[in-house]
């Protein structure tokens, strides 16, 4: 989705029981000694592999680098596409890492990787940095999250797992996991052996502040007619206004709605299976309440042909469908029709206000012979 929600962060504690490392390799969080802000997470693949992941923040930016080799005694050794090396080398509860060659630009410098770390912790919990890399990957691999704002939401630890059941990378818990991380990194490519060349992750800016949405990976539209354009902008449109917490006001009514549609399960209001906005349609605000828009997130309601969105009409009580389909992406476009403002459903399929509803505009030849 283009517009992008603060959805509930779910903790992503990546664990692993399954895979034995070598006796001095501990799986888990190492953080630098000497209280650089540095910390190296490690876990075991299901090749016999070690992933890691090594994350450096400073105000020069924030450094990345994560990779899968195999160990080599008590050493894992790892080069990226740019010839930068780490060795790192265990001996049970510590890490020490040796650099080679230039580091890419926000890797390098003081405090520099190089160094002794400490065994921290045996829980690996990501933050949104990581998240972040891990979302701007995942927008490269194909899926339409929008903007990185480090935010594990429902939606994109759906894209996740749609990644690791695609490549067949085992998640115990169930969410992120290093290894994952990893294979982003390397572009879906598996290292199998040491040296590994997977390429160094960094994003160029901090996570924006916001949430991430959407996670079903882009698809073919197959419409049988032929969609229009998108309309060229003449002023861009506002971005939708996602809301977290939702509205006390507006629970009622969600409930009303859609408490059967779920039933018998029961809707947390807390982390709840759509996302919800409130914006003004009409091209001239003010006059009107604003239209409540509604785009699951569960990927149990979703499926090839994206997640379920649906416009409702807000009234004092009630809240009337206008409109509602399937898609991978929901957006505002900046023209108008009939006062109102059109949608953009994945990207260039415009929907179109007709009076009653907004429905998609379809090429329609002028004569038939």
């Amino acid at each position: 989705m283009r517009s992008f929600l603060a959805l509930a962060c779910l903790a992503a504690t990546a664990g692993w029981a399954g895979t034995a490392l070598a006796a001095n390799i501990e799986p888990g969080t190492y953080a630098a000694s000497g209280g650089a802000a540095i910390r190296l997470l490690v876990e075991p693949t299901q090749d016999g592999s070690v992933a890691f992941l090594l994350h450096r923040s400073t105000r020069g930016g924030i450094c990345l680098m994560s990779g899968m080799a195999k160990p080599v005694g008590d050493t894992i050794t790892w080069t990226s596409n740019s010839g930068a090396a780490l060795a790192i080398r265990f001996d049970g509860r510590g890490a020490t890492i040796d650099t080679a060659n230039a580091l890419p630009k926000n890797c390098d410098g003081a405090p520099r990787l190089a160094g002794s770390y400490v065994y921290d912790s045996p829980a690996i919990d990501f933050d949104r940095a990581e998240i972040g890399a891990v979302q701007s990957a995942l927008n490269g691999a194909g899926y339409r999250l929008g903007q990185v704002d480090g935010i594990l939401g429902q939606r994109s630890l759906a894209a996740v797992r749609d990644y690791q059941q695609k490549n067949n990378l085992p998640s115990p818990n169930g969410g992120l996991t290093v290894e994952t991380v990893a294979h982003l990194a390397s572009g879906g490519r598996t290292v199998a052996a040491t040296p590994g060349a997977p390429t160094p992750i960094a994003p160029a800016t901090p996570p924006a502040q916001g949430d991430a949405g959407a996670a079903a990976p882009a698809q073919t539209d197959t419409a049988e007619a032929t969609p229009p354009s998108a309309p060229t902008p003449g002023t861009p449109p506002p971005p939708l206004r996602w809301l977290n917490p939702i509205p006390d006001r507006l629970i009622p009514l969600l409930e009303s709605r859609y408490a059967p549609m779920v039933a018998p399960a029961v809707i947390n209001w807390r982390d709840a299976p759509f996302q919800v906005a409130e914006m003004e349609l009409d091209e001239k605000p003010g006059q009107l309440t604003p239209d409540v828009i509604v785009f699951w997130n569960d990927a149990k309601h979703c499926d090839a042909n994206g997640c379920p969105w649906e416009i409702l009409a807000e009234g004092s009580q009630s809240l009337t469908p206008v409109a509602d389909g399937k898609a991978h992406d929901l957006g505002l476009a900046p023209s108008y029709s009939a006062g109102k403002r059109d949608l953009l459903i994945d990207g260039n399929r415009l929907f179109r206000w007709t009076g009653k509803g907004w429905a998609p505009e379809y090429y329609k030849p002028e004569k038939v012979r």
